[in-house]
């Protein structure tokens, strides 16, 4: 979208003057930090080179996912203002529910939904910070396409692995000591 950059910037600015104000009349309402960091990450999203960059990174980190599929960043057609992905057919979500699948179906993408949401993050530590269904496609080959990394949140190989533990411990049905994890 044409001037999104500058558009975004002012009205974050405005919104974060009332932020301020309303920090100033109480310590309970003081959002700021909050604000700032909500700010820094959607600035971060208009910068289309970064993006590009996140996306190969997370395509890494469903390699090992073979039900999952990250479109390729086309990088001669990728600018500041530009990011061009291959294209993944399928149907969105809601388009997907809409034609009212099977129950098998729907758990079968319930499934890929929970693997492509954690999936990333419990093998190389990364999360697509905006999961929303508009970022995940249906495709006709039964894999589930993720679309949008402007939001990409990395984590510590020590957080993700104690997650990982964490996780692995739960399924197998043993008990979590907690603090031993850390």
């Amino acid at each position: 979208y044409p001037g999104i950059g500058e558009a975004l910037t002012s009205d974050l600015d405005n919104l974060g003057t009332g932020i301020k104000m309303l920090s100033k009349t109480s310590k309970l309402l003081d959002g700021q930090s909050y604000f700032k960091e909500l700010r820094d990450e959607l600035i971060l999203e208009i910068d289309y080179r970064r993006e590009a960059v996140l996306a190969k990174a997370f395509r890494e980190a469903v390699a090992k996912l073979p039900d999952l599929k990250v479109p390729e960043v086309v990088d001669e057609r990728t600018t500041a203002r530009v990011l061009t992905l291959e294209l993944l057919p399928g149907k969105t979500i809601r388009e997907f529910l809409a034609s009212e699948p099977s129950a098998p179906e729907r758990f079968r993408l319930s499934r890929l939904l929970i693997r492509g949401i954690y999936g990333p993050f419990l093998l190389q530590g990364e999360i697509q910070g905006d999961p929303h269904p508009g970022n995940f496609v249906v495709m006709p080959d039964g894999r589930l396409g993720l679309i949008d990394f402007g939001s990409v949140k990395r984590f510590s190989p020590v957080f993700a692995g104690v997650h990982r533990r964490m996780f692995q411990d739960s399924l197998a049905g043993r008990s979590q000591d907690l603090i031993a994890l850390c």
